[in-house]
């Protein structure tokens, strides 16, 4: 339903492209906000919210109902991401205030109720009239080169992100074949080297060697974690050099204690 509403805002705005206007989708400014469009051009920065809904939505205030509270709730959004966009670009906008827009779709007319009002400085919008509103915009002090920098700013935010969310996740989503092999088989062959190795190193004669030997073991683990392509693998192997820790601290307690 909410792609839906994004879909229809999009599909409009696009129309106003060949008159200078920018449209960016998806915008992320913090991990968990998600804005659905930044609209830029000749006469203005939008900040703007889609919403479909089944039922038609109510354009003036009515008590106890839920359509209503669905409206207000969409209005908070708008001014949550209206006011994320000021705190990030406020020196890109350089005096060109951000306007909060909240746009709604529905399936079902919405009979006489107006086309758009303002709630609280955000401008509400049918998805019907949205054409219209933005036809009936005054022009703004922002040029040519004030939408370039705008949209520039805007598209470095999103290429951080995108980087910032990649390297979290440790890449794009994976195939089942690529789970498989991060969930099972990369820790199983860390875990199987470094069992090999610490039983090969166990086998010294001198507590004080293998608890160094131990020690070792768990730094190559710490290092290997810092190497993307090495860190499902190292899970396996710290876990190894957890086990072999237990049982060190159990031996050495039992020969300190004789």
């Amino acid at each position: 339903m909410g792609l839906e509403g994004e879909s229809l805002t999009s599909e409009v705005l696009r129309e106003f492209r060949s008159e200078g206007w920018v449209l960016i989708n998806g915008i992320k400014i913090k991990r968990k906000s998600d804005i659905d469009h930044i609209l830029v051009g000749p006469k203005g920065v939008f900040v703007i919210e889609s919403k479909w809904s089944h039922e038609p939505w109510l354009m003036r205030q009515r008590k106890d109902s839920f359509m209503w509270d669905r409206l207000l709730d969409a209005v908070e959004q708008t001014k949550t991401n209206l006011g994320l966009v000021k705190w990030r670009f406020g020196n890109e906008l350089q005096g060109v205030e951000a306007q909060g827009v909240c746009v709604l779709w529905s399936n079902k007319l919405l009979g006489k109720e107006r086309g758009r009002f303002d709630y609280e400085g955000i401008l509400v919008v049918r998805g019907s009239s949205l054409a219209d509103w933005m036809k009936s915009l005054a022009s703004t002090s922002l040029d040519e080169l004030g939408v370039e920098r705008v949209v520039k700013a805007i598209e470095r935010q999103a290429l951080s992100h995108d980087e910032l969310e990649y390297r979290k996740s440790d890449g794009p989503i994976p195939t089942v074949n690529q789970f498989i092999f991060r969930a099972l088989v990369a820790p199983l062959m860390g875990f199987t080297i470094a069992f090999a190795g610490i039983v090969v190193v166990s086998k010294a004669h001198s507590l004080w060697i293998i608890g160094i030997s131990l020690v070792s073991f768990i730094v190559i683990g710490l290092v290997l974690r810092r190497i993307s392509s090495l860190r499902v693998a190292a899970r396996g192997w710290l876990a190894a050099c957890a086990v072999f820790c237990g049982l060190f601290v159990v031996v050495a307690i039992q020969y300190f204690t004789r």
